[in-house]
């Protein structure tokens, strides 16, 4: 695989994207908005960067695409969580990134994004990084699993009281909806009231009946800071889970406080559209103060 950088929508008028704006109404999806003008060439990857300073917010994001330049949108991945847990400081700032990964775009499309979010307008800033060149195969998003709509978060998963033993699965998806080749785990804080306080955590994403579960990618660790939970993933990561599978999470805690150890989980499942060699294609990161912003 051989990517070259092609452009970057979105960061004409600040640098770290375009402000989108989630519905008045908690934990309602907004309308999409445009990440920048039309693409200048064909693309084969994508990077997504969301930031947000808000603290103590849920988001959920989805990314659009119409290749004819227009506004009618097709989703090409959709609610990836975000959440900065409340660190007393009022200025700052986080940015997601996802990708890149390999997905064909013809020149001249349109991108953009819409979000949702436990407290209503609450704003996220999005741009779209693009890159030609070749790739070994193409992904297709498929669905984003323990996805909470209703409060615009993950799944809640409780590492339990004993800092040596992993706790029990929680479940993330009773049954995929596709064969997931490559997944991105999402892991982070689920409630401003939960302050780490530079807390380890280990995560396992496994698959398979309760109480049979296999693991698939094993001893994510999250290294927390003082008040903020700051996840610095690798990935995707390659996986094979079939369609219909049950996806659950599991970690261990260096700390056994209830309201200190407690996690939220969601996965990005991907699948290939075409094959190749090659291994995975990308990162998938959160960045603290002082990271990436645009």
């Amino acid at each position: 695989m051989a990517l070259d950088y092609l452009e970057t929508l979105g960061d004409a008028t600040d640098v770290t994207g375009i402000a989108v704006t989630a519905n008045a109404s908690a934990n309602t999806i907004g309308s999409w908005t445009n990440i920048g003008g039309t693409s200048s060439g064909a693309a084969k990857a994508i990077e997504i960067q969301v930031t947000q300073g808000a603290q103590g917010v849920h988001y959920l994001v989805d990314i659009g695409v119409d290749e004819a330049g227009g506004s009618s949108f097709t989703e090409i991945i959709g609610e990836i969580p975000l959440f900065i847990a409340n660190s007393g400081t009022s200025d700052d700032q986080y940015t997601t990134v996802i990708g890149p990964l390999n997905m064909d775009f013809a020149s001249g499309s349109q991108f953009a994004a819409r979000v949702q979010a436990s407290t209503g307008s609450s704003v996220v800033d999005v741009a779209i990084v693009l890159y030609d060149g070749t790739t070994d195969y193409t992904v297709a998003y498929v669905e984003t699993l323990g996805a909470n709509t209703a409060d615009s978060g993950g799944v809640q998963v409780d590492p339990g009281a004993t800092s040596t033993t992993k706790g029990s699965y929680a479940q993330l998806e009773a049954s995929t909806s596709s064969d997931i080749d490559l997944m991105i785990p999402v892991i982070q804080s689920p409630s401003a009231a939960t302050v780490h306080n530079g807390t380890r955590v280990r995560v396992d994403i496994a698959s398979g009946a309760a109480s049979s579960e296999v693991v698939r990618v094993g001893d994510i660790i999250i290294a927390e800071t003082f008040a903020e939970q700051r996840y610095c993933p690798g990935g995707p990561y390659e996986v094979e889970i079939t369609s219909g599978s049950r996806v659950a999470a599991r970690a261990i805690s260096g700390s056994t406080t209830s309201g200190r150890r407690e996690l939220e989980a969601a996965v990005l499942g991907f699948k290939r559209t075409s094959s190749g060699g090659g291994g995975g294609s990308g990162i998938a990161q959160i960045v603290g103060e002082g990271g990436i912003v645009g």
